[in-house]
């Protein structure tokens, strides 16, 4: 599937960047669309936008934030909600417009069929081929919970580590 970049308005008018993998143009600004985003610009990067786009989108999501993240849906998953139902409530949570909308993509994508670690997978500058590594094999052994806290300590070792 071709990597696209683009940049969008939200309702409150910041700008959000990103990068996915759709079928084409017309499927990805739907998809943004239905996230309430306004498509300002849109184009196919055959170099690999992602790896274009990290520097910009990394800004935009804390590794604080998806320690939070993390640990919140591990927590969720432990108590048996669905994954869907544990992403509209951190979407509801989380005041990082940018991660917001990445949230509701994964949501999105989900509920079109796609895995949880593959939806994440199409995020890959905010989450990592570890953190989709991990989820994967928590998908895959039935242990998503459990995986998801091991993440959020991780992640949070790192945190801390980078603090000092």
């Amino acid at each position: 599937m071709p990597q696209f970049a683009y940049i969008a308005k939200d309702t409150e008018g910041k700008t959000v960047t990103g990068s996915l993998e759709f079928e084409n143009v017309k499927g990805l600004i739907e998809a943004l669309r239905q996230q309430g985003l306004v498509v300002v610009n849109v184009r196919e990067d055959k170099k690999g936008a992602s790896q274009t786009l990290a520097r910009f989108s990394r800004g935009h999501v804390s590794l604080d934030e998806l320690v939070v993240f993390t640990r919140m849906l591990a927590t969720m998953v432990d108590s048996g909600i669905p994954i869907i139902q544990g992403l509209e409530i951190l979407h509801e949570q989380v005041d990082n417009t940018h991660f917001k909308n990445i949230i509701l993509l994964v949501k999105t994508e989900i509920e079109k069929g796609s895995s949880f670690s593959n939806a994440l997978s199409r995020h890959k500058p905010v989450f990592s081929n570890l953190y989709v590594s991990m989820v994967r094999a928590g998908e895959s052994s039935g242990t998503l919970d459990e995986i998801l806290d091991r993440l959020a300590n991780y992640l949070e070792k790192m945190s801390n580590l980078i603090k000092k």
